[in-house]
């Protein structure tokens, strides 16, 4: 069975391109349209999930609180992070919080790609 990646996007449209580009790479995915319905998946699914794919603004909980729910529930769970201001100050808090990267919308594939694959291969974060 080939790895599983949970995408979190509030945006249909997004969420189902980032799972197509996910499953184009091999991969299975998981669709979740709030942090919350993430969470869920990532508890329903414990042990497939190899990756989480968030988007940080959704309504309800966003990304960064979902990833911190994460943190506590998977803590070596890699997290990749998405939005539209990569550089804003919601990046810093991403980082502390132990994501791997944070990607900026639009979203290039093969960023993505690389950002995913580097994450599914690497070696865990340091979760100190």
């Amino acid at each position: 069975m080939p790895p599983c990646v949970l995408v979190a996007d509030d945006e249909p449209f997004v969420r189902d391109v980032l799972a197509r580009a996910v499953r184009r790479m091999g991969l299975e995915a998981l669709e979740a349209g709030s942090g919350e319905e993430a969470l869920e998946l990532c508890a329903l699914h414990a042990g497939r999930v190899a990756l989480a794919l968030l988007d940080v603004r959704m309504p309800g909980m966003g990304g960064l609180a979902a990833l911190a729910e994460l943190r506590r529930a998977s803590p070596g769970l890699p997290v990749l992070l998405v939005c539209g201001d990569p550089g804003g100050p919601g990046e810093a808090e991403a980082l502390r919080l132990g994501a791997r990267g944070l990607l900026g919308k639009p979203l290039r594939l093969a960023e993505l790609e690389g950002a995913v694959r580097a994450c599914l291969t690497g070696p865990p974060a340091d979760l100190d």
